[in-house]
């Protein structure tokens, strides 16, 4: 078989770039699906403009050849949609818009995934099926083929939902160790991913929906994450401010704890000193106001400082805060009015 090492990187952007030396980058191995039929011609095109795309360049895969079906039956608009394509470069030939993304190189084709299932957040492409690996790998109760990811649209910008199914054989206590396998499957996108999942949801064990191969059916699911339909064992969304007047899931800390109540200059403190332990420096050293990464955090320091901080704080936060608020400063004034807009919701 034949397959190539792309860099991770430029794979999100749409881009192939070939990795020499994989020792030295962060890279995905791609296996080729082979070649073409003779008389079949596939091309690759940008799908909103279905322009050809430039070389090294991902797109949808269109085929055009005698070995490609007439249409659906008794389907005209649907036909006319997904086999008669034209393209403004080959007026009078039909292409069949596979649905599929990938890219051509030496006349082998490499499918990347599927152009309905992309998720794309913050101009980033984000492959469904490379989250829903890392969320397998994450706690043993996840079986590989038990997870779907995919976007959902909410305060106007497009946001990461997991759905996975938890194995209830492999957990002694749930009211203790569901919330930690959610924690455990935030840490593990945010580390890999750089994402914050909207909301991570823990489902029934054979209740994902599949299709009659086994397939994950991602929209299926997206469907009834959205309708409530879903048998749900444990649920966390993550409301920043839930100032919708939302409930809160059993994991949230309870409003009447003393951790909720940690003041601006408590919370700097405590930051301090957790960060002068890291350092190994002394705490009168570290400037509230410098930037964390400045500091030589990496994204796992980063991941592991947030959870910390949560635990010491007694409510979940979002793996991404300390990005979003990069200094000692900045974050313990966001995080002293966050909890005390969450507790005046309650």
């Amino acid at each position: 078989w034949v397959s190539k090492k792309i860099d991770k990187t430029e794979y999100k952007k749409n881009a192939v770039t070939e990795v020499q030396d994989s020792r030295d980058s962060a890279y995905l191995q791609i296996v080729a699906s082979g070649t073409g039929l003779p008389g079949q011609e596939i091309r690759i095109v940008r799908p909103d403009t279905l322009y050809p795309c430039d070389p090294g360049e991902i797109g949808e895969i269109l085929v055009h050849g005698p070995s490609i079906a007439q249409g659906y039956y008794k389907k005209p608009d649907l036909t006319k949609e997904v086999f008669q394509l034209a393209l403004p470069d080959s007026p009078g030939k039909f292409y069949l818009r596979t649905g599929d993304l990938g890219f051509l190189d030496n006349d082998n084709l490499y499918v990347t995934g599927r152009l309905k299932d992309l998720i794309i957040i913050r101009g980033q492409n984000h492959y469904p099926q490379d989250i829903e690996r890392t969320i397998e790998t994450s706690h043993e109760v996840f079986r590989k083929g038990c997870v779907a990811a995919f976007s959902i649209k909410a305060d106007f910008e497009e946001h990461l939902v997991v759905v996975a199914e938890a194995d209830l054989d492999r957990i002694t206590n749930a009211d203790e160790e569901l919330p930690q396998i959610e924690r455990e499957v935030r840490k593990a996108v945010a580390s890999h991913h750089d994402l914050d999942p909207h909301s991570v949801v823990l489902i029934k064990k054979g209740t994902l929906p599949k299709t009659s191969s086994g397939k994950i059916r991602r929209q299926n699911t997206r469907q009834e994450f959205l309708d409530d339909e879903l048998s749900v064992v444990h649920r966390f969304d993550f409301h920043p401010h839930r100032s919708q007047g939302t409930t809160p899931s059993d994991s949230h800390a309870n409003p009447g704890d003393a951790t909720s109540e940690k003041g601006e200059a408590d919370i700097q403190a405590w930051l301090i000193d957790r960060l002068s332990d890291h350092l190994e420096v002394e705490p009168n050293t570290i400037d509230p106001a410098q930037v964390l990464s400045e500091f030589g955090l990496d994204s796992k320091d980063a991941v592991n400082l947030s959870g910390d901080l949560e635990d010491w704080l007694g409510r979940k936060l979002s793996p991404t805060v300390l990005w979003k608020y990069p200094t000692i400063q900045k974050l313990s004034q966001y995080l002293a009015s966050e909890g005390s807009l969450s507790q005046s919701n309650f």
